[in-house]
């Protein structure tokens, strides 16, 4: 029983990252609002949720995180457009995102004093 559940839901897992590839595939050039709209979301909001969005800023700090392929400016856009829904929001930065993805390492100290800022880089995720 256990093994037919987990058949299914692996079946189910592998035919949604199907879908998403397509997606991402006939809309990676295109802008968000297109996006938005083929995602189905509702109409957008009048104001950004300072709160969600605060969140995704901050998220631009993780090392390798999807929301380091925007800039403040887009991650606002962006959630207006998904109307305050965050995942419909993370899903359009995937698909924007799908050929690679902008990697921001951390800052460190070199020899204990001297803070150094690597440069970001863009890390291809297919070859295409």
């Amino acid at each position: 029983m256990f093994v037919n559940l987990t058949e299914r839901l692996a079946h189910r897992a592998s035919r949604v990252q199907q879908e998403l590839d397509q997606l991402c595939r006939e809309m990676k050039w295109r802008p968000a609002s297109e996006i938005v709209a083929r995602l189905g979301a509702k109409q957008p909001a009048k104001e950004v949720n300072e709160e969600k969005l605060k969140r995704l800023i901050t998220r631009r700090g993780v090392y390798g995180d999807i929301c380091q392929n925007e800039s403040e400016a887009s991650i606002r856009e962006i959630l207006l457009l998904a109307n305050n829904h965050v995942p419909t929001a993370m899903k359009v930065m995937q698909i924007r995102g799908w050929e690679g993805a902008v990697m921001s390492p951390p800052a460190f100290f070199e020899a204990g004093s001297e803070k150094v800022n690597p440069e970001a880089f863009l890390m291809p995720k297919y070859s295409i």
